[in-house]
């Protein structure tokens, strides 16, 4: 078997609780590059609860596109490869299907561990269900029944800096001891413990009869110190293995993969870490992957690095409960024609329990793209509450400005226009500065972010290739605090100073100036006297350096926060019209499903 360091071919295997990719990687030109990438429905559900056939049907479908054969005749991984077309060097699995667990969070000090414990739940597929710490004033027999009540799959427990308090953190273990022994040896939940690192061993001998016990690194190691990272990673091994207990096929691709499977959410955010590495900037980079059953909002900065994870979010099964989050008003308001509320709920529900389903008519499609702007929307402004300073919000919820923004999920990267993704995001997330937006049509983030940890030039040299390519360069200042409508004259120029096009942006406007993938240039910003692009003051002018994409440069005067109309009937006339600028037809979305 080959090094790994010797590794040219790889598969990447992503089971999501819709759909099931296989992604093919070899080496092309001495760089790694995708092959090939197919897409089948998920068997993780009911009713076969089976990762293996989706993933088999999804490999020969990769088998089909390459002519490569990859599995034997026993439906097994061809591994090591042959040198000969055949096989593979190595695997790696990332996974968002299955169950999310009924998680209990026990700490000591609301404001210390079980703070901790709440961000590292926010980052993760967990349903919190309760949360028990010292100051909670209820009796230990209150807090027994309550362990029992819960009905949780997990239980997380941290407390007590490494080599600090132990007391009250044993006496709390003997609680959850004496409530888990109440419960049916099969109904017991797993404890994870995550506090003070010389108490590992001391809980273990005292829980090991009652349930199982995993160490994982102290989330709170001092006072003012937090450490989720290493503590994430071994919490989702041991969520991993809980989920998909009673599912087959979990194990086979454990073993494909050596071991190499994470959620689809960690992996994720592994990119996103690394490319706010790679900007170097303040301002950072935020990446969002809108899926079926869950939201993942990551955001970084050279110093700093945050996630957040909503398994009751989603364009699949949460719709149910979409109400609960969101207003359906505010995704009316959205829509480029009026809609009643209550055909908005029909819909809600319909899609809810036929999650795989796609848009087959315009109407469909801007209903989905008004549905992904609230949840993006709903989903940052949760997040900035549980990172605080981690992103940052700028008065009235709006975001501070990035550096990149990387968009992923098949409702913003699959639509038959990419102007629908661009508006979408930018009407969602409304970001502000100058910012580069990219795109992940082929839902390559995870598996990338997987790959990461196994061959890391391979990720690299992938996502240099264009399978992440740039939509826009947007530039959307923030509005004067007066009700001037402020004026924006433009120029762009070409690399090698050749004039290519000069124009004026009124305040309000929504404008898209062509500058196609491969070209660069310099934008010579001039606004007026009421105008701040960050250059040293109101009225400043500037010059910043562009790179073409997919819709060119994309001027956003809308203002911040968007200020939608009071009737429906106005706000349709207005998405009407900023769906004209962005050069997008009312009916363009009826072959959204080819």
């Amino acid at each position: 078997m080959p090094s790994i360091s010797n590794a040219e071919t790889l598969l990447a295997i992503d089971v999501g609780s819709v759909n099931t990719r296989a992604s093919l990687f070899d080496v092309v030109d001495g760089n790694f590059r995708l092959l090939a990438s197919a897409r089948v429905p998920t068997t993780a559900r009911y009713p076969l609860l089976d990762f293996g056939e989706g993933v088999r049907v999804a490999i020969e479908r990769v088998q089909d596109i390459t002519g490569r054969k990859l599995l034997d005749e026993s439906e097994l991984l061809i591994m090591p490869s042959t040198g000969f077309g055949t096989g593979i060097d190595l695997c790696v699995g990332t996974a968002s299907a299955g169950p999310v667990l009924r998680t209990l969070l026990v700490g000591l000090m609301p404001g210390v561990s079980v703070a901790s414990l709440r961000r590292l739940a926010s980052s993760m597929m967990m349903d919190v269900v309760g949360v028990l710490h010292l100051s909670d004033r209820r009796q230990d027999h209150e807090r027994i029944q309550m362990i029992v009540d819960a009905n949780a799959d997990i239980l997380i427990v941290a407390g007590g800096t490494d080599g600090g308090a132990s007391g009250p953190l044993l006496e709390m273990i003997d609680l959850i001891g004496m409530a888990v022994e109440r419960l049916p040896q099969e109904k017991r939940p797993v404890l994870i413990f995550c506090g003070n690192r010389h108490l590992g061993a001391t809980i273990v001998e005292r829980m090991v009869e009652r349930t199982q016990v995993i160490l994982a690194t102290n989330v709170r190691p001092g006072i003012e110190k937090e450490d989720l990272t290493s503590t994430r990673i071994r919490t989702a091994e041991a969520l991993a293995a809980t989920r998909y207990q009673h599912i087959n096929g979990y194990e086979e691709l454990r073993q494909w993969t050596g071991g190499h499977l994470l959620p689809s959410a960690e992996a994720f955010s592994r990119v996103i870490r690394y490319l706010s590495a790679v900007v170097d900037s303040d301002n950072g980079v935020l990446g969002v992957d809108l899926g079926a059953n869950q939201v993942t909002m990551a955001v970084g900065t050279y110093s700093d690095f945050n996630l957040h994870v909503r398994p009751d979010l989603g364009l699949g099964e949460p719709l149910a409960q979409f109400e609960d989050h969101i207003d359906p008003e505010k995704v009316i308001r959205w829509l480029p024609f009026e809609y009643e509320t209550e055909a908005l709920r029909n819909y809600l529900q319909n899609k809810a329990l036929y999650p795989s389903s796609i848009p087959v008519t315009a109407e469909e499609l801007y209903i989905e793209l008004a549905l992904a702007r609230e949840i993006l929307h709903f989903t940052m402004m949760q997040a900035c509450r549980d990172w605080g300073d981690g992103i940052r919000i700028l008065k009235h919820g709006v975001l501070a400005p990035k550096e990149l923004i990387l968009a992923g999920g098949a409702a913003l990267s699959r639509t038959p226009d990419p102007a629908l993704t661009l508006l979408a995001v930018l009407d969602g997330l409304q970001p502000t500065g100058m910012t580069t937006l990219l795109m992940d049509p082929y839902n390559l983030t995870p598996s990338l972010g997987m790959m990461a940890e196994v061959l890391p030039v391979g990720t690299v040299q992938v996502l240099e290739s264009s399978s992440l390519p740039r939509l826009a360069t947007v530039l959307a200042p923030l509005p004067p605090s007066s009700s001037h409508r402020s004026i924006l004259h433009i120029r762009l120029d070409s690399i090698d100073g050749g004039h290519i096009l000069e124009t004026t942006v009124q305040g309000g406007d929504l404008e898209l100036i062509p500058f196609t993938p491969g070209m660069e240039g310099s934008l010579v910003l001039r606004p007026d006297r009421n105008m701040d692009l960050g250059f040293g003051g109101p009225g400043k002018a500037g010059i910043v350096q562009v790179q073409g994409s997919i819709l060119g440069i994309v001027i956003d005067l809308r203002g911040r926060p968007l200020k939608m109309p009071e009737d429906f009937a106005s706000c349709s006339a207005l998405n009407q019209a900023w769906l004209e600028k962005a050069g997008v037809s009312l009916d363009s979305g009826t072959a959204l499903a080819t």
